[in-house]
């Protein structure tokens, strides 16, 4: 039996993402795909899914949204101000790269975003609206395509029905590459124009990075 992901309010811009649809841009189609692919991979490898399993894009400000069904979330991704599940007038803070549990009638609130512009909700065995020339990813920039649309208010959102009672065993973290706001190394190479800026501006950007 097909359960779903309910649609309660969007936030700013919330749409399915995957991996996008490749192949395609001889004939004027984009690839569309999850701007943070990174952030798409670490969710699904949480929940022990596919890499490029669909999830829900949230952009600026998170969605609210209802579970008809049991399964496992992740989030990823920028992280929310604010990110409850509600179970029973009782809220539980979501953690985020966490795999936690949902049951039936579960409604999730995500805040306003920070340290990022998109977060992602993957979900066990991913969202499974339709493949459109091989992807579920949604061209919101053109809704008329027919190849999918910015997420409005009382959409329903098909997900794989799981057994509540075996998502214990498979609960588990996984870890980003370090803490948000956390110096990073950031490696550069030469392109092909390098040579074109003078040698001071060239020993500036190196002090730079």
């Amino acid at each position: 039996m097909m359960q779903h992901i309910e649609i309660i309010k969007p936030g700013m811009l919330s749409s399915v993402q995957d991996a996008g649809r490749m192949g395609h841009t001889h004939a004027g189609v984009p690839r569309s795909g999850a701007f943070d692919s990174a952030a798409l991979q670490l969710g699904n490898a949480c929940l022990g899914n596919g890499e490029s399993d669909a999830a829900i894009e949230m952009t600026m400000i998170g969605a609210e949204l209802r579970f008809t069904g049991g399964s496992l979330i992740c989030l990823t991704g920028a992280k929310a101000s604010e990110a409850v599940l509600i179970r029973a007038n009782q809220r539980m803070v979501v953690p985020m790269h966490t795999a936690v549990s949902v049951q039936p009638g579960d409604q999730l609130e995500v805040g306003r975003l920070r340290d990022g512009a998109r977060c992602y909700l993957c979900v066990r065995g991913g969202v499974l609206t339709p493949r459109i020339l091989g992807s579920r990813s949604a061209l919101v920039s053109v809704p008329d395509a027919g190849l999918g649309a910015a997420l409005l208010p009382g959409d329903r959102l098909p997900i794989a029905e799981h057994d509540l009672s075996i998502h214990k065993q498979v609960e588990s973290t996984v870890h980003s590459s370090g803490p948000v706001g956390m110096p990073r190394v950031l490696r550069v190479v030469a392109g092909a124009h390098y040579e074109l800026f003078l040698p001071m501006q060239q020993e500036s950007f190196s002090d730079l990075v």
